[in-house]
């Protein structure tokens, strides 16, 4: 059978069979279940369904249970995301997204502002989930996760504008639907999303037996490369494609306090940036720490020796720094020199000692056995 014909099953049993994966049983369980979902979306007249209106819902009848798609939830390096993108590719079709969840909901919202400004008649949210819905069938979200309370209070009604339009929908996430949003301002507003997600789609969890993530990083002996070259780029750029794993890079836009974030590599929780796109540009605290409560990995390329004029930079490096020690992150980069050289003289150079002591702490044993297991504790 011809590689683009093959289910996610026949796909998953070959990597097995090619030595790309282990045999793991949990993993097993969900590629069998992904490929009844793909057989059901494949079937024929699966979307031909009336969509729209009081008759296509007379006609429809009432919705089947967990008949919209699968929550697949896990910790950190279970394979979920491998798994969803093995169904993505196995679909013959064209109306179909994989998407971060968080660039996805930056568009909605975008697209909800156009069409308010627009002056035109309607409830605009209705109005995109019918645009979404008449472009694709199936959506793929990666990295569910709900934080933002403008987020939270629209899901309810546009997921709910998704499922009635007929739209087919898989979910990977570090937590169970119940987790979502805990704590958050005005949960009780966004109790009957979590009601939704268990009555139109199977949630199920993925506890394989091993952190197959965790065990690559486990193999990493360097943290942090210097002087800058090309063996430099080639360690930072061969680590960050052992880590994915297969995962699909993106880009995104983070918005903090009316500002905008630009992330230019982006994969599940890990990030990849270029010292200038973080320190060159008047990003602060706020920022960063924004930043690392999306992504627990960072890569940072061309970090420089610092000269005296450079201690606006020197400042936000160390606040950059500060920031990852102190939420666990694991920080993998290339520089010009040592730390201890980094920025060795100007303004604020002696409170630069701690960022040197931070950074040679950050590629101890210690640190990276806790920065990993971290990894496993939050989204």
């Amino acid at each position: 059978m011809a590689d683009d014909k093959k289910t996610p099953l026949e796909r998953y049993s070959d990597m097995v069979d090619r030595g790309e994966l282990q045999p793991d049983e949990a993993q097993s369980r969900v590629a069998h279940l992904l490929d009844d979902l793909y057989q059901r979306v494949t079937s024929p007249g699966f979307f031909t369904l009336p969509r729209g209106g009081w008759l296509a819902r007379l006609l429809r009848g009432a919705p089947e249970k967990h008949g919209n798609g699968l929550y697949l939830w896990g910790d950190v390096g279970r394979g979920k995301s491998m798994l969803m993108d093995l169904f993505y590719v196995s679909l013959p079709m064209e109306a179909k997204r994989r998407v971060h969840f968080h660039r996805f909901m930056q568009e909605v919202h975008a697209r909800i502002h156009e069409l308010r400004q627009s002056g035109q008649r309607g409830d605009p949210l209705l109005r995109l989930a019918k645009e979404v819905s008449e472009r694709y069938r199936v959506l793929c979200f990666d990295e569910f996760q709900v934080h933002d309370i403008a987020d939270a209070m629209i899901l309810s009604r546009l997921f709910t504008a998704f499922f009635t339009q007929g739209m087919f929908i898989i979910f990977t996430s570090n937590r169970p639907p119940a987790d979502l949003y805990l704590n958050g301002l005005q949960r009780e507003r966004f109790l009957s999303f979590i009601q939704l997600l268990n009555e139109r789609v199977k949630v199920f969890e993925l506890a394989a037996e091993e952190d197959y993530r965790r065990s690559r990083m486990a193999s990493l002996n360097q943290v942090y490369a210097s002087p800058l070259g090309a063996a430099a780029n080639r360690f930072l750029r061969s680590t960050f494609a052992a880590l994915l794993s297969g995962g699909k890079v993106g880009t995104l836009n983070i918005e903090v306090q009316g500002r905008t974030i630009h992330v230019p590599q982006a994969c599940r929780d890990m990030a990849f940036f270029e010292f200038q796109e973080l320190c060159g540009q008047p990003l602060g605290a706020a920022d960063y720490l924004a930043l690392a409560g999306l992504f627990r990995i960072f890569l940072i390329s061309d970090i420089p020796r610092m000269e005296p004029e450079m201690r606006n930079e020197a400042k936000r490096f160390t606040t950059l720094i500060d920031v990852l020690y102190e939420q666990r992150s694991m920080l993998i980069c290339t520089a010009e020199a040592p730390p201890e050289q980094l920025y060795a003289f100007g303004d604020g150079s002696f409170e630069f000692e701690r960022t040197v002591s931070r950074l040679i702490e950050m590629q101890s044993a210690d640190y990276l056995g806790a920065s990993r297991g971290s990894l496993r504790a939050v989204s």
